[in-house]
Parts: structure tokens; C-alpha cells; sequence
């Protein structure tokens, strides 16, 4: 799993980094919407997005939709919006986008660490089988 951080404040993006790097995790960070999205469309491209909402050049929904685009094409890219904007709408809005997560800013580490997993869980499938469990039938 490779990670991009799309995160146009300097301090955000060096804090959440240093998490990213402390878990080592492979990660990659840009503080702009239209660098994350020419990196995006590359074959190797990060298969988990954190991405800020308010970015420059390229907004993280107009980057989400994008995202989804891609998506149809190709392999699945793990969304988290990343965002000062803590509203039950603004929720709303980043899942319409397309995000698959939301955490209001500033960031907790426990919450981004939880997030990332189920990130990698979803996009690192182990291929091992399901188990269902099933109610005995009485006799």
C-alpha cells in the first residue's frame, strides 16, 4: 500500500508525515490538488489518498471526483478527506465526492492510524475464506 498526502498547510502535512514515517509506512506528499492529481494518474500511482479539502489549484472534492473516474479504470484508490470542516453536511458532501472516510482536523494519530488500517484492510485482501456463521437448524 502506498499513501498520498494531499495537504497544502506546511505544518499539517510535516505532522500527519511524521506519523506516516514513525508507522513506516511508504508514503509520498504534495500540498496541492493538481500535483496529487498527475500523480494519481500514473501506473504506480498511491492506492490510499489523505487528502485536505481546501487545496490549491484543485479542491479535495473536485479531486475526489476525479478519483472516482480513475476508479472505473483501473484499481480501486482508498479515500480519507482530511478537514477543518466538522459539520454533519460537510460529512455528506465528502461521501457524495466519493470519499470513503472523514476525519475532522486537527488530526488525532489513533484515529489516522485506524483509518489507514482499514484502508490497508480493504485494499490488501489476504485472500484467506469467509466465514459465515449460521444459526443451527433445530432437528
Amino acid at each position: 500500500m502506498k499513501i498520498l498526502l494531499v495537504e497544502d498547510s506546511a505544518i499539517e502535512r510535516q505532522q500527519i508525515g511524521s506519523f506516516l514515517h514513525e508507522w513506516k509506512l511508504d508514503f509520498v506528499a504534495v500540498d496541492n490538488g493538481a500535483d496529487a492529481w498527475r500523480l494519481l494518474q500514473n501506473p504506480d500511482a498511491p492506492n490510499l489518498v489523505l487528502l485536505d479539502w481546501i487545496l490549491p489549484e484543485l479542491d479535495g472534492i473536485e479531486l475526489c471526483h476525479r478519483i472516482r473516474t480513475l476508479g472505473a479504470n483501473g484499481s480501486y484508490i482508498y479515500t480519507v478527506m482530511l478537514t477543518a470542516k466538522d459539520r454533519k453536511q460537510d460529512l455528506l458532501t465528502a461521501m457524495a465526492a466519493g470519499a470513503d472516510d472523514y476525519l475532522a482536523k486537527p488530526v488525532e494519530p489513533s484515529e489516522l492510524r485506524a483509518r489507514i488500517l482499514v484502508a490497508k484492510r480493504i485494499l490488501e485482501p489476504r485472500g484467506d475464506s469467509c466465514v459465515v456463521a449460521t444459526r443451527a437448524l433445530p432437528k
